[in-house]
């Protein structure tokens, strides 16, 4: 009995998956050219420059807050921006049971928002010092 049509895609998928990796390592070891000075490679930076100073410095961590605040808050206007699409097409035809749980869904997302945000200035962790 031969296989269906699922199972010979399915092989051949996972044969290209098997083959390709060591096929990339090879082509890499044939076609790189050979390092030089292996010492220079183990450097912060393999363009041959000497560093000044230290290659880790002190990170403000108001730059993490922001980008978190950021993030957060354009997932927040995609999600009302489409939340605003299917209210106009509701509004057109009518309230249904989906609506209305996505209205309380999307309700609940904003109040915990605003309570993260709230929280966030108590903190004072929004000031910029």
């Amino acid at each position: 009995m031969l296989p269906s049509d699922q199972y010979v895609y399915l092989i051949g998928i996972a044969i290209i998956g098997l083959i390709t990796p060591p096929l990339i390592k090879l082509l890499n070891w044939l076609f790189s050219p050979p390092i030089v000075s292996p010492q220079a490679s183990k450097t912060t930076y393999e363009c041959g420059e000497k560093p000044i100073g230290q290659a880790q410095v002190r990170y403000n961590f108001q730059f993490f807050t922001f980008a978190i605040v950021f993030v957060i808050f354009d997932v927040a206007s995609v999600i009302l921006l489409s939340f605003a699409f299917i209210l106009k097409d509701t509004l057109k035809n009518g309230i249904s049971d989906a609506f209305l749980s996505l209205f309380g869904a999307t309700s609940l997302f904003v109040i915990f928002i605003t309570i993260g945000l709230l929280f966030w200035r108590y903190k004072n962790a929004l000031l910029w010092s």
